[in-house]
């Protein structure tokens, strides 16, 4: 997809994250997006046709014939997780502890305190896509967010979950709602 939106100078931005995987024989760094299925493009409305012909491209999230337009400042999120917090993907969680990051080059992000492993991760939820990332910090840069403050990214509409792993047909390919 990359090579075919290169071709047509669509400017776009594929999130990706390092993952170490065990082969038989060896472990290998493999580069692996942050968000499997999304590939962020940056056009006018007229030009959707020259990215949804382009091969392996589905379809451009949002309802019907009109995209849904992703806030320059949750690209920006992305960016910034990627480049700084050694971001990795994350399922999409319910509203729990909400905090934002205080210091560092993530200041000023929103996001879910979650632990793993004995570090501290926060969870950048990302609604307009039903989409999360997690990044590493030091709990000294985190600040409760008041709870009767309603975070952006909460809309009044359902979020479509994916199955857990155990509950996923056969195959293995989890269903995903786009709109």
């Amino acid at each position: 997809m990359q090579k075919g939106l290169n071709c047509r100078e669509i400017p776009h931005f594929l999130p990706s994250y390092e993952s170490v995987r065990r082969w038989k024989d060896r472990r290998v760094k493999l580069q692996l997006p942050l968000f499997p299925g999304y590939l962020f493009v940056r056009i006018p409305l007229r030009e959707r046709l020259n990215v949804v012909t382009v091969p392996n491209v589905v379809s451009i999230v949002g309802r019907g014939n009109t995209p849904t337009p992703i806030p320059l400042e949750q690209i920006e999120w992305i960016q910034r997780g990627v480049a700084h917090g050694n971001a990795q993907p994350h399922e999409w969680l319910e509203i729990g502890q909400r905090v934002m990051i205080m210091e560092g080059a993530l200041a000023g992000l929103e996001g879910i305190l979650v632990s793993k492993r004995n570090s501290n991760r926060v969870v950048i939820a990302l609604g307009s896509i039903a989409q999360s990332f997690a990044v590493v910090v030091n709990v000294e840069e985190l600040q409760a967010v008041p709870t009767e403050r309603k975070p952006h990214w909460v809309s009044n509409k359902p979020v479509i979950h994916a199955e857990p792993e155990h509950k996923r047909p056969r195959d293995g390919c989890p269903a995903r709602l786009l709109a």
